[in-house]
């Protein structure tokens, strides 16, 4: 990265304060990579920014592997479950999931090698290979492809799958992730995998990769708050689950209390606010640094940060 810190930042936020998980947990994280991502590399994706903060924007885009697979994954069921086709028994949506799959990892790593996301930030810039070039690129694709095998093949296994398979196209609700709804004026965000209707219920499903966390129900949460304010349908009507493809699977039902929730969103959102001047610019110096050399390892601005 060619960019070097001078002076700390100084930036005028473009957009109100909203609020997700992953903003939350960056937060925690780190002050000063919540700094970077948020302000620092609001205006990176223009061209005739200035030079910090289109470095910032390209290392904003960099997605760590399991993010990426978990996401590729999600996009190829959602695909192949969602979309009408003739592949409509229950190993040909299997087949043509992994299939989808495995074409995304490949050509999504050839445009990683080739460094492709430096004239487009939508392409692939992978964290493994950013910050360690010599990694094979072939270890890489077997660790991806095998990691999506078992993923897919455990959900296979389930109920639930049969469930979701059966699903009339009529029944499902498109929508493009992420979604958001409005509380107190203020945008919060979820994923939701997938969402149908069924008699007189809205189904909703995350879909993950990795182990179960309390972060799970939250997150269904907010989907409900979404969906209840979007079709005005009551929250009683409305099912919730998340599967979790890790090691084991795992199915939960239900979301958190929503006052829980957005008791915790209100504390969230004031603590950030609370890093804001007056005058509601966002100074580099405000948002401090984490002290943890483990999380320095993982964060995408380490060679920003480090400058």
């Amino acid at each position: 990265m060619s960019a070097v810190k001078t002076e700390p930042l100084q930036i005028i936020p473009n957009q109100p304060l909203s609020w997700s998980f992953y903003r939350h947990n960056l937060f925690s994280f780190c002050k000063r990579a919540y700094f970077y991502h948020y302000y620092g590399a609001q205006s990176g994706w223009d061209k005739y920014s200035d030079k910090r903060s289109r470095a910032l924007h390209k290392l904003k885009q960099i997605k760590h592997f399991n993010s990426w697979i978990e996401e590729l994954t999600v996009k190829a069921i959602q695909d192949n479950l969602v979309t009408p086709s003739s592949r409509s028994s229950r190993k040909n949506k299997l087949d043509a999931i992994k299939n989808d799959a495995y074409k995304a990892i490949r050509r999504q790593i050839n445009e990683n090698n080739n460094k492709e996301w430096i004239d487009d930030h939508k392409k692939l810039c992978l964290f493994e290979t950013y910050f360690n070039p010599s990694k094979g690129s072939e270890k890489i694709i077997e660790q991806a492809v095998n990691k999506v095998e078992n993923a897919v093949d455990n959900f296979a296994k389930t109920a639930l799958f049969q469930e979701l398979s059966e699903v009339n196209y009529y029944q499902w609700k498109a929508f493009t992730p992420p979604v958001y709804a409005y509380v107190n004026r203020m945008q919060i965000w979820a994923s939701p995998s997938l969402i149908w209707h069924e008699k007189d219920s809205l189904h909703t499903l995350n879909i993950k990769l990795s182990e179960p966390n309390k972060n799970n129900k939250y997150s269904l949460a907010i989907s409900a708050i979404y969906l209840a304010q979007r079709s005005h349908i009551p929250y009683e009507d409305i099912q919730s689950r998340t599967i979790s493809l890790s090691n084991e699977t795992t199915i939960s039902s239900g979301y958190c209390s929503i006052e829980d929730l957005l008791q915790m969103i209100f504390d969230s959102a004031e603590s950030m606010r609370a890093l804001t001047s007056n005058n509601k610019n966002a100074y580099e110096d405000n948002f401090t640094k984490c002290c943890d050399p483990e999380n320095c390892k993982r964060c995408k601005f380490i060679e920003y940060c480090k400058n």
